[in-house]
């Protein structure tokens, strides 16, 4: 009788966890869906997937489109998103995992690697409004190197791109650096350029750059903190400005007042 009352509490206890499992599963095609909306209202770019697959807090969008604005689209094959949980009608995602991208178009060619997203956070409506209505973001890559005829161009060691939400909830914080830049100029073919580089040495460029701003959302108020090129053996140039009305409905172009 024991074993036979166990026996039911088992079966109706898996039962129970089935139904819990199934009533509060993601929906991935919801998570696509307002990712991609964010995007397209942040950044201006857009992501589609062939298909989306979710098993717990895991979801791996299949056959990954990535289409910067105004731009040809980028295969980036199969994408991971671990620790997936509802947020306020949206979602955070404690990373995003990206395969290494190679990229060939005639004489040229291009790759990039160990690119992720940390602590993303997709709002329900990406309005853009309030503080509650963007995505924030603390994304990864590196190295990246561009090449021409084989012979390497451009390279870097790594990029992070940061949005956060300020503690005031008034707006968003932002910082972009590049590190390890490494650039061949001596291959540049436009005259003029090709001997400026020869008058300032600059066949072999290694740099540093960073970048920091903070948007508000209510007033439009923008102001860059910082925005610094360091050039090994030449010197260090930072600007610094302030601009205000830059709000989601003004007709300034999005890319200068959406946080990068």
């Amino acid at each position: 009788m024991i074993f036979y009352r166990t026996s039911q509490l088992t079966v109706v206890g898996a039962g129970l966890m089935f139904f819990a499992n199934s009533a509060f599963a993601l929906d991935g095609a919801d998570v696509l869906k307002k990712l991609n909306n964010a995007i397209v209202a942040q950044i201006g770019d857009s992501i589609e997937a062939g298909n989306v697959d979710v098993n717990g807090s895991t979801i791996v969008l299949r056959n990954v489109t990535y289409t910067p604005r105004r731009r040809t689209g980028i295969a980036l094959g199969d994408v991971a998103m671990t620790g997936v949980t509802e947020q306020s009608g949206g979602y955070a995602i404690k990373k995003v995992l990206i395969p290494d991208v190679s990229i060939k178009q005639k004489d040229f060619s291009a790759s990039a690697a160990g690119l992720r997203v940390d602590d993303l956070e997709i709002p329900a409506n990406a309005t853009l409004s309030d503080i509650n209505s963007v995505f924030v973001y603390h994304a990864h890559v590196g190295p990246v190197s561009y090449s021409r005829l084989g012979e390497e161009l451009f390279s870097i060691s790594g990029a992070d791109s940061v949005a956060m939400k300020r503690p005031d909830k008034k707006g968003i914080d932002s910082s972009f650096t590049i590190d390890g830049i490494v650039a061949d100029l001596s291959m540049a073919q436009m005259p003029v350029s090709s001997e400026a580089i020869r008058q300032f040495e600059l066949q072999h460029v290694h740099a540093a750059f960073s970048m920091k701003s903070s948007w508000e959302l209510s007033t439009g108020k923008y102001d860059l903190t910082e925005y610094t090129f360091d050039l090994e053996n030449i010197g260090k140039l930072n600007v610094q400005l302030s601009l205000s009305g830059l709000t989601p409905h003004s007709t300034i172009p999005q890319r200068l007042y959406t946080p990068p």
